[in-house]
């Protein structure tokens, strides 16, 4: 028999191995012999692996890890009990069975090719991420490192290593390349995952011949609905562009936002840029029909500006400033159209670009300044109204028009500021012109719907104004045009209705262009209608634009509302107004505008005669001898 036998305690302990047999002596006696083998230190060594052993277990419980064997076939032949809480399976269920039946087939080839690459030359392997399927059905993620084993003759046997629960660390990586590269509030591609994207566009252009665009879409007019209409709706209609644009685009296109009203789509895999110019015209048709926003209807459009890739660029940057000035292109267009990128256009887009940037100094500088174009009656020959015209005092290009520079200040949104600018000038002037003991002209002046997207602050506004200069609201009328009065139908009725009670008249300006609603002409505080210029121009010569003018100018007379004129130019085109019942007229055939100081000279300076004519000086709009009775409508 034998057995193993401690002597001592604590570390002096000391062990033996007995072994005992029983022999008979040469006497013939029975004897028992103990023979006694020192393991004192083969026990130390035991403890210490022992204790190894349930360190490193206890260190792969703690993090979550459970141990594994493997054969070279990559069947389990051990699995510690750790196993239990990650995959639900015991050891014993998973033993004898292959790694490969605990994934998708899937997984198990992209494994396979993983170690291939990046497993050691003994065939260990370390940082291998990849999903198993757990006993319920769901998957999730692993981290595994495996060790080589092999026999003493150094022949490969298996695997032995660890694996760990790495699911919610996967999840917080997911979760931080999506704010990455996503956009929070459409989950489309954001201008850093774009780059990349453009990047892999270029490497198949070169590869392949063929060509990519990117386009970048506007929205036209967000603006103004999201400050009336408040940031929730502009953000549900912005999800709801990005659902549209998602639905005009292929597969393998990617539709991005920049944030704001701002959209960039790469199309790829064209074999001519101009196919991109389909594309385009979808999203213009999609985005052009209503949307129903939190019960309400609102219309959008937008504007499109498209560069060729590689031609008009081949990095981010550049492909975004072309098609950018591109879309500015489509705006000034007039909107709602696209256009492909041209050379020229960048040198437009420069000059453009420092236009804003002087325009943003001219109002403190003192650089811009009101010109008066006269309305006259037409029946009676009396200036009725004179209407403010913005001009700029260049100190380089000298004097500009407002056809220059307001559509800068529109798409810059300086119009606000500027707006401001020039109510309260027209209101001094008239302040000045009473003073003077100059009948009391009423002031058109030109009203942005920028202006207006707080109805109640830019009525109490103008109400603050005529209070300063002690003027009656009666001296003002406000021209505003009729695509937004309609637009924003129920919030400008309340400003109307607002202005009304000042006394302020309203005028609706380039009548004829949009698409006007006649209910909306009745119901609401509305005064005149300003026949748009283009159908006065050729209403001697073209048809349809006499009709156009004849009907605006017997619907206005059954509203009992005032009809003018702009844009007339000739005697011709005066007489024909006449004939149809025309009210009023403005145009160059009586006067260009002018100062506040020239005004004055040529009309107030001396005492007027009773009726207006024509003289023969046509360098001068207007003679002294032959100056209109001025007058208050």
């Amino acid at each position: 028999m034998s057995y193993e036998a401690g002597f001592g305690s604590g570390d002096a302990r000391t062990w033996f191995l007995v072994r005992k047999n029983a022999m008979t002596s040469s006497a013939g006696e029975r004897i028992l012999v103990s023979v006694f083998t020192n393991l004192t230190e083969r026990k130390h060594i035991e403890e210490e692996l022992r204790s190894s052993e349930l360190r490193f277990r206890d260190f792969a419980e703690a993090a979550g890890e459970y141990l594994w064997e493997t054969d070279k076939d990559q069947r389990f032949t051990f699995v510690s009990p750790r196993v239990l809480f990650t995959l639900g399976y015991t050891p014993e269920e998973m033993k004898g069975h292959l790694t490969s039946e605990f994934m998708s087939s899937e997984e198990a080839a992209r494994i396979n090719e993983w170690r291939a690459h990046n497993a050691r030359a003994d065939k260990s392997y370390h940082g291998l991420e990849h999903t198993v399927i757990q006993k319920g059905g769901k998957a999730i993620w692993m981290l595994t490192n495996a060790l080589a084993i092999h026999d003493e003759h150094g022949n490969f046997i298996g695997h032995r290593g660890t694996s760990a629960d790495i699911t919610a660390r996967k999840s917080d990586e997911a979760r931080i390349h999506e704010l990455a590269n996503l956009d929070a509030l459409t989950q489309l591609p954001n201008r850093i995952s774009l780059k990349d994207r453009v990047k892999r566009a270029v490497h198949t252009c070169r590869r392949t011949n063929m060509v990519a665009a990117m386009l970048f879409v506007d929205l036209d007019h967000f603006k103004t609905i999201n400050d009336s209409l408040g940031h929730p709706v502009g953000d549900a209609l912005l999800k709801e562009v990005a659902n549209r644009l998602k639905r005009c685009v292929r597969g393998g296109d990617t539709v991005s936002r920049f944030g704001g009203d701002e959209f960039v789509i790469l199309v790829e895999q064209l074999e001519d840029v101009r196919n991109a110019a389909s594309i385009a015209q979808k999203i213009l048709d999609a985005l052009a029909q209503p949307f129903e926003i939190s019960g309400q209807m609102l219309a959008s459009g937008c504007s499109i500006g498209i560069a060729a890739i590689p031609t008009d660029g081949e990095v981010l940057e550049t492909l975004l400033k072309n098609a950018n000035t591109a879309m500015y292109a489509a705006k000034e267009g007039g909107r709602n159209n696209y256009q492909f990128f041209a050379l020229k256009m960048t040198q437009h887009a420069v000059k453009r670009h420092k236009i804003e940037m002087e325009l943003r100094d001219a109002v403190s500088k003192g650089q811009l300044l009101m010109h008066y174009q006269p309305q006259v009656e037409i029946a009676s020959g009396n200036i009725v109204v004179v209407e403010a015209l913005m001009r700029w005092q260049h100190p380089e290009r000298g004097l500009i028009e407002s056809t220059s520079f307001v559509p800068v200040a529109e798409e810059s949104g300086l119009i606000a500021s500027i707006g401001t600018w020039a109510l309260q000038s027209v209101c001094a002037q008239a302040s000045q012109w009473r003073n003077a003991g100059i009948p009391i002209l009423r002031v058109a002046v030109n009203i942005s719907p920028r202006q207006t997207l707080n109805p109640e602050a830019f009525a109490q506004f103008v109400a603050n104004q005529l209070e300063a200069n002690g003027l009656d609201g009666s001296i003002l009328e406000f021209e505003m045009t009729e695509s937004p009065l309609l637009k924003h139908a129920d919030a400008n009725a309340v400003l109307l209705n607002r202005l009304g009670k000042l006394g302020v008249k309203i005028a609706v300006d380039g009548f004829g262009k949009g698409s006007s609603s006649l209910a909306y002409l009745k119901q609401n505080a509305i005064n005149s209608l300003k026949i748009e210029r283009s159908f006065i121009r050729n209403i001697e010569s073209d048809p349809e634009d006499l009709a156009i003018v004849r009907a605006i100018i017997a619907m206005a007379q059954n509203l009992k509302l005032r009809v003018i004129a702009e844009g007339v130019e000739t005697k011709q085109q005066l007489s024909l107004l006449k004939k149809l019942g025309c009210h009023v007229y403005q145009g160059f055939y009586f006067a260009r505008p002018m100062s506040a100081q020239e005004l004055f000279e040529r009309y107030f300076a001396d005492t007027p005669t009773p009726k207006s004519g024509r003289t023969k000086d046509r360098s001068n709009a207007r003679g002294a001898a032959s100056r209109p009775r001025a007058r208050t409508a």
